[in-house]
């Protein structure tokens, strides 16, 4: 996994896409995520998809992938999501290293929480 991050990183430092154009568009689709997984209990992804707005090939898609996560992990990763844009608009951090960062606490996240979980 930490293998992986640091493949991840190498690639987006490689592409030159600005770091926060990387954290909107990672939060965008936790967001979406953590949308879908509060609606399908009660709706189908057709009307998930009127709802949000979004072609319901993208929320089918997303659907399998909202199993992996509960929602206590996607809040978790929204709220550091948000850290990190705070740190890079106000407190003007180095954004290369606030996602090194947040990639490191987001596999914290997700080993810690399937370690007690399971």
């Amino acid at each position: 996994m930490l293998k992986n991050i640091e493949q991840l990183l190498n690639i987006l430092r490689e592409s030159n896409t600005d770091e926060t154009v990387i954290v909107e568009s990672i939060a965008k689709q936790v967001r979406l995520l953590f949308q879908i997984k509060e609606l399908i209990i009660n709706a189908t992804p057709i009307n998930i998809s009127r709802m949000l707005g979004v072609k319901e090939y993208t929320i089918s898609k997303l659907v399998a992938y909202t199993s992996k996560y509960t929602l206590e992990e996607l809040t978790n990763i929204l709220y550091k999501l948000s850290d990190v844009d705070v740190n890079f608009k106000v407190y003007g951090s180095d954004k290369s290293k606030e996602l090194e960062m947040f990639f490191l606490s987001l596999w914290q996240v997700i080993y810690t929480y399937k370690l007690f979980v399971v």
